[in-house]
């Protein structure tokens, strides 16, 4: 995975994706200015997800929180590209839900997850913020909460959960919902839509990065429609379907 040249401030500038990303994809990213790193295989999860970023880090307010098992190696890499990083309590293994402690969604004021199988350390973060009245707690049974659903800015979600969908409206959220489609994830029926889907700061706005091609997508007009009805740049970095490799974590 080659690194870029930053055009944009330290802060935001680096991007940890999955170990597997296609070099057209990389290229893309890397030419928007981002340093790009990939993530590490994690042998204890299924090999179509055991590169995803989305369920070994997240990033709260600027601190990095990972996985408990991150490699030493790439623990030090990190802190060397500037991240305040803090590994967290769990390790990540089979069965369910062991394997998605770290698997939230932050939104600027909503932290959904299924808060029964959030990882310690990063509870204690949110409770923080949610004391200090910055967020919302949103407790779901979809322990996939990342994968399932992305926030997309402007007050807006897309999601093929339903359950996640009513929880998000009844907040007064704009929601894109349609049932599991033909986002793609090796070995099985379905990938999440969440995981094709990453929000990225360039150049002081958001951009919507779409991995695979959003023509592929078999719901492709009416998302396009609910993009451009909350004013929400998208560009899809690659070609053929869309694919689930989880959402690129930035720092």
């Amino acid at each position: 995975m080659q690194t870029g040249t930053p055009i944009m401030e330290d802060r935001d500038s680096h991007l940890i994706l999955d170990y597997r990303t296609p070099d057209e994809e990389l290229n893309r990213l890397s030419s928007l200015g981002f340093i790009l790193v990939p993530s590490d295989r994690v042998p204890t999860l299924y090999e179509a997800v055991d590169g995803h970023p989305d369920l070994q880090f997240i990033n709260v307010r600027g601190t990095l929180i990972a996985y408990r098992d991150l490699h030493k190696d790439k623990k030090a890499l990190l802190e060397d590209l500037g991240a305040c990083l803090t590994l967290g309590m769990s390790s990540l293994a089979l069965p369910y839900p062991q394997n998605v402690f770290y698997n939230a969604l932050l939104s600027p004021d909503l932290f959904i997850h299924r808060l029964d199988a959030t990882d310690p350390l990063l509870m204690k973060e949110i409770n923080d913020l949610k004391n200090l009245g910055e967020v919302r707690l949103v407790d779901v049974r979809q322990g996939y909460s990342r994968c399932s659903c992305a926030f997309v800015g402007n007050d807006s979600y897309v999601t093929e959960d339903e359950a996640m969908a009513k929880s998000l409206l009844s907040l007064g959220k704009k929601v894109f919902y349609r049932k599991h489609s033909n986002v793609y994830l090796k070995g099985f029926d379905y990938g999440f839509i969440g995981g094709a889907l990453s929000l990225l700061p360039i150049e002081g706005k958001d951009l919507l990065v779409i991995t695979g091609d959003l023509i592929s997508y078999c719901y492709c007009d009416e998302l396009k429609l609910f993009l451009l009805q909350r004013s929400i740049s998208y560009e899809c970095i690659g070609k053929g379907k869309m694919i689930d490799r989880g959402s690129i974590i930035c720092f």
